[in-house]
């Protein structure tokens, strides 16, 4: 180009630029096209180079320069390979000066600079040369440490961050394709000398502004976040296999190893030394504080190879954690040096597991600072929720510091005692009591008064249980490490509170009592006290934590303990107001089992609420407190209740005696909890939470059978039963659909565990046959011409399926018949339902929600004939459906939502029944009559799908849950039933292969990785079968898949994790049509007008299949091919993009549709990305099979196909 030309190039682009840029809004959307237009074809451009430098000297415009350097960038990528080196170290040195020399040059086109002289670099570096020229340039960084110019150490640190960046293989790396291999290969030749050589740069640099702090905040930041960046490279072998897409590493997981190399800069005490000097020089510098303290952080977790030995590691880290103690003080300035301390302290603690590691009496010293910094957040964050601050940085410390002392008392009590540090856990204790309850919060925020905050955060936030999960937990590790302090301490909080209480209730209008502030105690309290009393409830058997166990066996048992399981008795069967003071002070005799003690006070605040809401007084009460005694009373009864001595080694015999299988006193609070539940589901049901709570508390009382079997005796289930299905306007009726579902579960179980048949039958008839009654009377005539203007009928019935499916949740192996009997003429009266009020979303939900319950819940204990009734109701649905629905047209607003949501409950049940083919416990081998017709699993979901798919949109298949569910099941057909798709109907078999077409580019990797898996096992199953040698729908769709697979192949966002997938689907497809293989790739590479590109690509796809290579569904070959496609990736796809016409070019050697005695055999699909375009292309092909028996010719489809490829 010569300098004409180049001055006009750069005129069009400023102008171009200019367009751009423009803001005032004066550019036309045709003129910004067009500037548009010119960059982006620049950036195709081979060998800009010399353009892109002239730019670079001779424009003033940032934009254009930014544009310059990306086609420069571009192009390294590209054609690195066909760029001789005296180029390439031209181009780096002139880059280099460039960006060393311009002191106007904007920091967005530097960090471009930048970035391609980084990724120069790492190109080079496996060869000698490139390593030499590496040390060279960080020999010239190196010299630049003394510079007084602050631009040239920002320079500096932007040049060495963008090495790292490259090398460190991470999302911060550019995209330079090349394969896996070289990536692993150039970061160990980086790890040998240079990553070392950058960190003594960084570390002098900083000792420099240490002692210079005039040098500039800004410098001094850059270097630190190179060191961070140092300190957190991961020197760990990379996987030899490709790290999932968009995958980043946390900072606080990656441990820093060195080799034993680093010694001398790493595990010194002037490292150390340096960075808390610079952490007590600039912790008021919130910025700067978080970086030296993520530093330090780093430092805590060096290997030990780096060490000579392990008394070195010792020192190296008792010097750390007590100049860290010594350097920190006693005060935190803000909440950005809180949040970084925390993670100093978590990361010894918890990540690193460094306490044994250190010695004992620094490691003292060290808990005895943690308990101060951990108070001292606690406090802080309290003021931050007072205040209502976005930023809750002290919070965060808090929940990282308590996560330590977890640790500390469950996990490290091998390395010292815990008895040690017993004052600074009642430290901690103490102080989390203090910031949650109201005179502590008082205390520490002075000018808080009543609880209009607090007000707000209940109903805004979610529930305490859960937002503060992690702390309660804890804290209740904490609590059981110091009971015979907390439990007492625990036990006589909360009694003074019921106390006040109490006097609350009785003397409402004569008593100056917080309201708020008491029921916020009482809250608080018991979730602390839960927390204490049980651990983590997870799916394994809950039981007694040992601690628990040890506390209530060191106390002996005396008439202090018979006396207080009298009163526990007490409390169970009476009124609690004859609990006078005397009977209270039993509570605080020596030697008394604060278990019990806590147990005696819970159900005395249950019972007052009980008694409170029966009277004219229950407006004094709180649903929160409500919903918290119950959280309490689930989480005791699972763990204390009649427990199942079986699974102890050894259990407390207090504990035993008092609330085990053979105690009075388990059998009576059993029974009371009963009487609760009934109570609060006439007396709450207005709180929708607090009466799915006491729901999940009856749940928990029949899931063990010694608790169930009390509690089928009582009365108050009875009677619950009664009301629950019962016509009459009981207080039930108020409850929602939700909520009498999951409490006809819990009733149908609790029946399900009586032993005696009559007295099963008996409860089951008094429950079912209302139950089955109330939905037939729904059906009569007059009943339903009324149902669509009434919506209280509509409520009805909904509430009554909702209860059906209830008793199908709560089938078991040994009930699963009998209620299959029960709900049978059930679910084939919702089908005629269903075929009536299609227009009423409601119920048509409800009635799939039946559905999908009974099949989830039964399917797999039912024998062969109970299998194909439900089947064949599945079927009869899913018509009923498809018939009410196909060609539907509805204007409101939430039609799509309804429809995703009917679709997506189908979509469910077909992947439930399908769970029969592989998870079957029925055990009676039922004959089905020779003249009844046998319905398989495939059936059902071929005939599902054929139903189901007419009724799918390219917008449905945007919800994600229901596009997943649906190629779900698309992939389990083509995986398990590959032959089907040629034994299925054309336009179904059709839609299939169309599905898993658009699957392959679109919806995410989830979805693209199951449609490889399906076209894997298609292609693999019509090679076995020797498919090949015909032209039917299975090896059409398999021969169109080629091409959709070398789109994502080639496509910018292929993601990496689904290069398996890909190569394994790709391999079996060319296996398949090795000669439409090789037509595409010579019609693609003809296609090529540069010789020199088309022959390297020629070598490309050679070596991507060599002849040596053998094309057969073997393991060894697939992987081969696998290996072989990844280097072809890293070769060929930065040298040139394939286009969608030249990927096309297969198109020619596919043939015309054709009819032959009025069947369809398409041969020339074009599978087009447009779902609503497949269905009709689809329907013009069946409707030209039924009424032709010439010959079709798929022109007009293909055409289609093709503009939409384009669009």
């Amino acid at each position: 180009m010569d300098m004409a030309d180049a001055r006009q190039t750069l005129a069009n682009f400023e102008k171009a630029a200019a367009y751009m840029m423009n803001s005032s809004g004066q550019v036309s959307s045709e003129e910004y096209r067009m500037a548009e237009k010119i960059f982006l074809s620049f950036r195709r451009v081979k060998q800009p180079y010399p353009i892109c430098k002239y730019m670079l000297e001779n424009s003033s415009n940032a934009y254009v320069h930014f544009q310059a350097v990306s086609a420069i960038k571009e192009a390294i990528v590209r054609e690195w390979k066909l760029t001789n080196e005296n180029d390439k170290t031209s181009l780096r040195e002139f880059l280099l000066n460039y960006v060393l020399g311009q002191s106007g040059c904007q920091d967005f086109v530097r960090e471009q600079i930048l970035s391609c002289i980084a990724i120069m670099l790492k190109r080079s570096i496996v060869t000698e040369s490139g390593l030499k020229d590496l040390d060279n340039l960080l020999s010239t960084v190196y010299q630049m440490i003394n510079s007084n110019s602050n631009k040239v150490h920002l320079d500096s640190c932007s040049l060495m961050a963008s090495i790292l960046n490259e090398f460190a293989v991470n999302p911060k790396s550019s995209r330079i394709s090349v394969s896996w291999e070289f990536h692993i290969k150039a970061k160990k030749k980086f790890e040998t000398e240079p990553l070392k050589k950058i960190c003594i740069i960084a570390l002098e640099s900083l000792q420099h502004c240490n002692r210079n702090l005039n040098q500039g905040i800004k410098v001094m930041e850059k270097y630190l976040e190179l060191s961070e960046q140092i300190l957190t490279w991961n020197f760990n072998e990379l996987s030899p296999n490709r790290p999932k897409s968009g995958h980043v590493d946390s900072h606080k997981l990656i441990a820093f190893r060195p080799g034993r190399n680093w010694d001398d800069i790493i595990s010194n005490q002037s490292t150390i030394d340096l960075f808390l000097e610079l952490y007590q020089k600039v912790r008021h510098e919130s910025r700067l504080c978080h970086l030296v303290l993520s530093c330090i952080s780093q430092l805590t977790s060096i290997s030990n190879d780096v060490f000579p030995n392990s008394q070195s590691k010792v020192h190296y880290l008792t010097y750390l954690v007590a100049s860290l103690v010594k350097a920190r003080g006693r005060k935190i300035c803000h909440g950005n040096e809180a949040q970084g301390l925390a993670e100093v302290f978590n990361r010894i603690i918890t990540v690193d597991k460094l306490l044994k590691h250190i010695q004992d009496e620094a490691a003292l010293t060290f808990i005895k600072d943690l308990s101060h910094v951990t108070c001292d957040c606690l406090e802080n964050a309290v003021k931050e929720e007072m205040e209502a601050m976005d930023e809750t940085f002290y919070s965060y410390a808090a929940d990282q510091l308590l996560e330590s002392w977890y640790s500390i008392v469950n996990e490290d009590t091998e390395i010292f005692n815990v008895s040690r540090i017993s004052q600074d856990i009642i430290m901690v204790f103490e102080c989390y009591l203090k910031c949650h309850l109201s005179d502590g919060r008082k205390s520490i925020y002075p000018i808080l008064t009543g609880n209009t905050a607090d007000i707000e955060i209940d109903e805004l936030e979610e529930d305490d249980s859960m937002a503060s999960g992690g702390q309660l937990l804890s804290i209740g590790a904490l609590g059981r490490s110091i009971l015979p302090h907390s439990l007492p301490l625990l036990s006589q909080l909360l009694e003074n509170r019921i106390i006040t209480l109490r006097q609350y209730i009785s003397n409402r209008l004569s008593v100056t009592i917080d309201h708020n502030a008491l029921m916020d105690d009482i809250h608080w309290l018991i979730l602390i006290i839960g927390s204490v009393l049980v651990d983590e409830i997870g799916p394994e058997l809950p039981l007694i934590p040992s601690p628990i166990l040890r506390y209530s066996d060191n106390l002996s048992r005396s008439d202090n303990y018979a006396n207080l399981v009298k009163l526990i008795s007490h409390i169970g069967c009476n009124d609690s107001r004859t609990i006078d003071d005397n009977m209270l002070q039993l509570l605080h005799l020596e030697g008394i089992d604060h278990v019990l003690v806590i147990t005696f006070l819970m159900l005395f605040v249950a019972r007052i609420e009980e008694e409170t809401l029966q009277s004219s007084a229950a407006d004094s009460l709180s649903p929160q407190v409500g919903k918290t005694i119950l959280w309490f009373l689930i989480r005791w009864c699972r763990v204390y209740l009649l427990p199942r001595e079986e699974c102890y080694d050894h259990i407390s015999l207090s504990l035993v005696l008092t609330f085990g299988r053979d105690s009075d006193l388990g059998a009576q609070i059993t029974k009371f909890l009963v009487g609760k539940v009934f109570s609060n589901l006439t007396l709450w049901n207005a709180e929708n939470d607090i009466v799915l709570e006491t729901i999940d508390l009856l749940s928990t009382l029949v899931d063990n059978k010694a608790r169930c079997y009390i509690a089928v005796s009582c009365e108050d289930l009875w009677n619950l039963a009664v009301q629950q299905v019962g016509n009459s306007n009981s207080s039930l009726k108020k409850l929602s659909g939700t909520a009498q579902k999951m409490l006809a579960k819990a009733l149908v179980k609790a029946g399900s565990c009586i032993d005696d048949n009559d007295a099963r039958d008996r409860f089951w008839s008094m429950l079912l046959g209302p139950l089955k009654n109330r939905f037939l009377a729904a059906l009569l005539e007059p009943v339903l011409a009324k149902l669509m203007e009434d919506s209280a009928l509509r409520n009805e019935l909904c509430i009554t399926i909702d209860c059906c499916s209830g008793v199908a949740l709560a089938s078991t192996s040994s009930s699963v018949q009998a209620l299959f009997s029960y709900l049978l003429s059930i679910l084939r009266d919702c089908i005629q339902l269903l075929q009536r009020f299609s227009n009423v979303p409601d119920l048509v939900e409800i009635i799939l929600e039946l559905f999908l319950n009974v099949v989830e819940s039964q399917i797999v204990y039912l024998n062969k004939t109970s299998t194909n009734e439900l089947f064949k109701l599945c079927l009869a649905l899913m018509q009923t459906y498809t018939k009410c629905n196909v060609g539907k047209v509805s204007d409101t607003v939430f039609a799509e939502e309804e429809k995703y949501i009917e679709l997506y409950l189908i979509l469910r049940l077909l992947s439930q029944v399908i769970s029969k083919d592989y998870l079957d416990f029925s055990t009676e081998e039922a004959n089905i009559g020779q003249e009844g017709e046998i319905i398989g699993v495939i059936d059902v979901l071929l005939c599902g799908l054929n139903f189901i798919i007419p009724l799918m949109t390219e917008n449905l298949l945007k919800f994600p849950d229901l596009c997943l569910e649906y190629f779900k099941l698309i992939s389990f057909q083509c995986e398990c039933y590959p032959q089907k798709i040629n034994e299925i109907p054309q336009n179904l078999s059709n839609l299939v292969l169309v599905s898993l077409n658009i699957a392959l580019n679109r919806f995410g990797s989830e979805v693209n990785k199951m449609a490889l898996e399906s076209v894997a096992a298609l292609a693999t199953y019509a090679y076995d079968h020797k498919c090949n040698t015909e032209r039917n729908n299975l090896m059409i769709g398999i021969e169109g898949f080629m091409k959709s697979i070398l789109d994502l192949l080639f496509s910018e966002d292929f993601e990496v994790d689904l290069m398996q997938s890909t190569s394994e689907a790709l391999f079996c497809v060319i296996c398949c049509y090795p000669d439409a293989y090789k037509n595409l790739i010579g019609s693609f590479l003809l296609a090529q007008s540069n010789a020199e590109l088309r022959n390297y690509l020629a070598e490309c796809f050679n070596k991507l299949i060599p002849p040596s290579l053998p094309m057969h569904m073997e393991r060894s070959s697939k992987l081969q091919f696998g290996k072989n496609l990844r280097t072809f990736l890293a070769d060929a796809k930065g040298v040139q993009t394939f286009s969608d016409a030249q990927l096309l070019c297969f198109r020619d050697h596919l043939a015309n549709s054709k009819v032959s005695n009025g069947r369809c055999t398409v041969h020339g699909i074009q599978f087009v990305q447009k779902w609503t375009l497949c269905k009709l292309w689809f329907h013009q092909v069946i409707r030209k099979c039924s009424n032709t028996q010439g010959a079709i010719q798929d022109d007009d489809a293909d055409s289609r196909s093709n503009t939409s490829y384009q669009k």
